[in-house]
């Protein structure tokens, strides 16, 4: 549908999900793998804290 030759709404077919439809367009990738895999990721071990890193960020104002 659209508002003055600009597109505003689509009617789509009830069912499936937002997901399912970019897929189905090209616009997203099914997962690899599931959820479970990521447990096996290690967590990085950083050598500055969060707040130092975030100071060096936002810079000298």
């Amino acid at each position: 549908m659209t508002d003055n030759n600009r597109p505003v709404a689509r009617i789509a077919p009830v069912g499936g999900t937002v997901l399912h439809d970019l897929i189905a367009r090209g616009q997203a990738r099914p997962a690899r793998s599931g959820l479970a895999a990521l447990r096996s990721l290690r967590r990085a071990q950083a050598d500055r804290t969060t707040a130092t890193i975030i100071e060096d960020a936002r810079g000298q104002w």
